[in-house]
Parts: C-alpha cells; sequence; structure tokens
C-alpha cells in the first residue's frame, strides 16, 4: 500500500512539473516591459475578457470606506484609495520619499571604493593650464584624468520582486524598496553602472493553468541617473504591483483566478533575466530596518 501510494505521489509530482511551464506561450502575449510607461498606458480596454475588466473595476473602487478597512495597508501608507494611488503615482509621493530619505540616512553602510576618474595636477598631462604657468606654478600647470582606484567600473543590475500575497501589509513591502534605493545609491556614487528591474513571480494567475509567471519591468535602465522620486513611487510602493502589474495580469487572454493566483518567493530565472553584469537580488525577507541594513552591509563587503 505504501509503495503504490509513493509510486502515484511521484508520477502526480512529475505530472505537475509537467504543467509547472515558466511564462507560457501565448499569441500577443507580453511578460518584460522595457519602461514605466508601457505599463502605465495599459488600459481597461487592453484587457480581453470580461471576467478581467470587472476584476480591475474593483481595485479602481477600492478604497477605505468601501472596503470596510484601512486601504493603505493594500496601497501604501496614507494612501486610502486608488486615487491618492495614482495622485502619488503620477506626482510623486512625497510621505514615501520623506521616509526613505530618513530610513536612508539612518543606514550605516561600508564605503564602497570609487572606480569614477578624478583629475590629478603635476608637470605633465593632457591639459596645460596657462595662467598656472605665469604664476610659476609649473608643479600644478598640467592636469589629467584617471581612475585613482584599481577597482574598475562594473555594471550591476539589481532584481527586486515586488510581488506579495494579499495578506501581506504595505509597510512591509516597504522595506525591499528602501533596501533598493539605499544600494542603487551606493553603488551609482562610487561610479558603478546601475540598472534596476522590478518583477513578479506567480503561480495560479489563469484558472486552466498551474504555470509559473514572471513579470518585469524596467524602473531603472543603466544610462539613466537615479531618479529617488521615481524609484520611491514604485519598488516602494505596494501599490505599484497591486494595481499597475495587476493591469499587465489582466491582460492575460484567459479568465484570470478571481484571487489572481499566489505570489513565489522566487529570483528570477538565468533564462528570463540576461544581462551583461552581476545581478544582486533583493530578498523578500526584508521587512525590518535592522534586517535591510544587515543585508546591505553583508552585500556591500562582498563587492
Amino acid at each position: 500500500m505504501t509503495k503504490r501510494w509513493l509510486h502515484n505521489l511521484t508520477d502526480n509530482n512529475r505530472q505537475e512539473q509537467k504543467t509547472m511551464q515558466v511564462n507560457p506561450k501565448h499569441e500577443n502575449r507580453k511578460y518584460h516591459y522595457t519602461s514605466l510607461a508601457d505599463i502605465k498606458n495599459i488600459c481597461k480596454s487592453d484587457m480581453p475578457n470580461q471576467t478581467n475588466r470587472d476584476f480591475w473595476l474593483r481595485i479602481e473602487k477600492r478604497n477605505t470606506e468601501r472596503e470596510g478597512n484601512d486601504a493603505s495597508s493594500w496601497f501604501g501608507p496614507k494612501l486610502t484609495d486608488y486615487q491618492l494611488f495614482q495622485n502619488a503615482l503620477n506626482q510623486g509621493w512625497g510621505y514615501g520619499l520623506k521616509r526613505v530619505n530618513e530610513m536612508s540616512a539612518k543606514i550605516k553602510l561600508p564605503k564602497l571604493e570609487s572606480v569614477k576618474r578624478k583629475t590629478f595636477k603635476g608637470r605633465e598631462g593632457d591639459f596645460l593650464d596657462i595662467h598656472k604657468v605665469n604664476r610659476g606654478e609649473f608643479d600644478r600647470a598640467w592636469s589629467r584624468r584617471k581612475r585613482a582606484s584599481k577597482v574598475s567600473k562594473k555594471k550591476f543590475t539589481l532584481a527586486i520582486h515586488i510581488g506579495a500575497n494579499c495578506d501581506v501589509n504595505a509597510d512591509k513591502m516597504f522595506w525591499r524598496g528602501i533596501a533598493t534605493v539605499s544600494l542603487a545609491k551606493a553603488l551609482s556614487t562610487a561610479g558603478h553602472s546601475v540598472e534596476i528591474v522590478a518583477y513578479s513571480a506567480s503561480t495560479g494567475l489563469v484558472l486552466k493553468a498551474k504555470d509559473k509567471r514572471f513579470y518585469t519591468i524596467i524602473i531603472k535602465p543603466f544610462d539613466m541617473p537615479i531618479n529617488i522620486s521615481s524609484l520611491v513611487s514604485t519598488v516602494c510602493l505596494a501599490g505599484f504591483f497591486r494595481t499597475q502589474m495587476f493591469k499587465v495580469f489582466l491582460t492575460d487572454p484567459e479568465i484570470c483566478d478571481q484571487g489572481l493566483g499566489s505570489a513565489l518567493k522566487e529570483h528570477l530565472p538565468d533564462s528570463i533575466l540576461k544581462r551583461n553584469g552581476q545581478t544582486i537580488n533583493i530578498p523578500d525577507h526584508l521587512s525590518t530596518d535592522y534586517k535591510v541594513e544587515e543585508w546591505l552591509n553583508t552585500t556591500v563587503n562582498k563587492i
């Protein structure tokens, strides 16, 4: 009896693994977005069935009075309805920005060695300052730009999982964003190139399938400077996942599960995230200032 049960269990597991495809192929299906505008521009008409459109309508109507509890635990601190969230997303989240600045100032990080070029002055160089020559300052008349450190400039992709199940308070999700912003600032200040990719990992999104789905969006490309306000309104704000990423889910050609599946605590597979540099995954468990500071110090010391 035990052997037969184990045999059936193994067969069931194999069958489930076959159905757990990653990003299954669908015509006109999109899993990767290269800018925030790509997601912001998605509207209800892009949702191909009425069930999914009705789900989105409930999100737009969500507020503290309607839900009978504090909607800010869903959208983010001080954001008690969908419209307030929209204002924070499009115009900046003042409360969040202030809090991130306060928290970032308290977090003590080891200083990363700068890889930026500096100006050195001497008797030889690439540029001559004739005014110094006229003043007789020959030892400082020539200047050249060169890297002071032997450490070379690197590319870092910070991958942050912005997804969570409905029972996770927005305040807990906030800390992952603070870790991301703090590390991005430290790396950029040291002269490294930084890219930030936000993603969600879920299963059971569609009623007919048990596949794993990873959706990604580039929040900050390598060639763009850090915009703290934009980062605060995306990676620090739970409502970004619970509205903008939900819009992405609901564009699925199939009818979505009414709970939009379950969030998975998984990193992006190598087959999905391929970059010319080092990828640093922001852990899901960062939910307090102590955990954030501990993780950041460990991570920075390894760089």
